[in-house]
């Protein structure tokens, strides 16, 4: 089993390698939390396209997480402010 050892570890298990092929291995490790499964021989080059694949994936959604927080902080900002900080607008019809 291939495990993150860094302050990624939330995204812990990443793939599962195995010897043991076959889909009943298959369903069972993904049942048992792996996002991806490879049997050996594995294709390094494929695991490091996976790895890169999942790595920019958790990017991301680090990257929505923040900004999702940086719009609540907006919100509860624009919530807090005071009514009278508020420009209302009135134009009156020259004409009447």
């Amino acid at each position: 089993m291939l495990w993150a050892r860094s302050s990624t570890a939330s995204a812990a298990r990443i793939s599962r390698i195995t010897g043991r092929g076959g889909a009943e291995n298959t369903a069972a490790g993904f049942a048992a939390g792996a996002t991806d499964y490879l049997t050996k021989p594995f294709d390094p080059w494929v695991l490091r396209a996976k790895v890169s694949v999942f790595v920019d994936l958790f990017k991301k959604t680090e990257e929505v997480k923040r900004q999702a927080e940086q719009l609540r902080d907006r919100e509860r900002r624009a919530e807090a402010r005071p009514d009278d900080e508020c420009v209302v607008l009135v134009v009156e019809d020259p004409r009447q």
